[in-house]
């Protein structure tokens, strides 16, 4: 098993958001939840009967990445690394 590139004992940001909404509700604030990806209730019967017609596609480019000729952000791939990895990328 893979061993985790998180730090041990480490705060997990989203649980401690979580939380501390959780403590503002039990206090009777009243919050409006903005939150995205967590509905409540099932799936629309359209949006279920969608997925399930994608899935069982035989359609091979619906099973690949969509590429759409974005240029993307330039600079972006550097930056990213750069900040994550400590140490040069121009071969220093």
């Amino acid at each position: 098993m893979r061993g985790s590139r998180l730090p041990s004992g480490g705060v997990n940001v989203l649980q401690e958001v979580r939380a501390k909404r959780q403590e503002a509700v039990d206090k009777g604030v009243e919050l409006l939840d903005l939150s995205i990806g967590e509905p409540k209730g099932p799936a629309l019967r359209s949006a279920s009967e969608a997925a399930a017609a994608a899935v069982k596609s035989r359609d091979e480019a619906m099973h690949c990445y969509q590429y759409n000729d974005s240029p993307g952000v330039p600079g972006f791939a550097r930056r990213f690394v750069e900040h994550h990895v400590p140490r040069s990328l121009d071969g220093e």
